[in-house]
């Protein structure tokens, strides 16, 4: 790239240089009434023409630049796609407990948010969901014993496996140290933002950007608010647990890098 600007700037000089030729030759020319002589038409024809000849070769030169640059661009791409399938076979291959939930459908991490979504849809049917919805929001409180006990707690175990964040976590930088990559890469800036494109769209991140603003926007019955057990699991020392939105967990951690550096 700076081997350009320092041709171009060459080639900018030597036009400025032989225009001015041109310019001094033509005064000097009138000067003298324009009195003919092969000398002085030499003087004048010779920079025009040379001036022609460098245009040509630049213009040549820099299709050839562009070319190789093309070339070049075309030679590491597949090294980029390559390692976009990998990231997809990974996240596919990434199976998460479904506790009997989905009628044996595998959950990996390009379709968690679709069963997620299921997942709380199930929870706001559920009527001792509501009742105890309805008693969160009425100030009473209750334990992870009580919790333990209802008929919605494997629900609840199935969203802790996102809402603690640990291979959305360890997903999200695999994505991140190869958009780095790209980044910091010598590849022309459109196929940048297509191999961008690409990971957004085919490792779910679409889906889990729209899932995010959903929850985001949306409160109650359509995005309640969820019992946090999984705080009290290893600490079940008697005190309340809380209802928090699922945005307020480490499944947002994503979000915010995601939406500024994958549009």
């Amino acid at each position: 790239m700076k081997f350009k600007y320092l041709i171009l700037s060459f080639l900018l000089v030597l036009i400025a240089l032989i225009s001015a030729d041109i310019i001094t030759g033509i005064w000097f020319w009138n000067k003298y009434n324009l009195v003919f002589s092969t000398s002085n038409f030499n003087n004048i024809v010779t920079p025009i023409l040379t001036l022609i000849a460098i245009l040509i070769y630049g213009l040549a030169l820099f299709t050839s630049i562009k070319q190789n640059r093309i070339i070049f661009d075309q030679s590491i791409l597949p090294y980029y796609l390559d390692e976009i399938k990998k990231l997809k076979k990974k996240a596919k291959n990434k199976n998460f407990d479904t506790l009997n939930l989905f009628e044996g459908k595998k959950v990996h991490l390009l379709n968690f948010t679709t069963h997620l979504l299921s997942a709380i849809t199930s929870l706001t049917k559920n009527i001792e969901f509501s009742k105890d919805y309805e008693d969160f929001e009425n100030g009473i409180e209750h334990d992870f014993k009580y919790f333990k006990n209802r008929e919605y707690f494997n629900y609840l175990l199935f969203i802790y496996e996102f809402t603690i964040g640990f291979d959305i976590k360890f997903n999200f930088i695999d994505i991140k140290q190869l958009v780095d990559q790209i980044d910091s890469s010598e590849l022309l800036e459109n196929n940048k933002k297509i191999l961008k494109k690409r990971i957004k769209r085919e490792l779910n991140i679409e889906e889990y950007l729209a899932f995010i603003e959903f929850f985001e926007k949306n409160s109650g019955k359509m995005a309640p608010l969820i019992p946090m057990t999984f705080e009290r699991i290893f600490k079940d020392d008697g005190k309340k647990v809380m209802f928090k939105s699922i945005t307020e967990t480490s499944l947002k951690e994503p979000y915010d890098w995601y939406k500024n550096n994958l549009n």
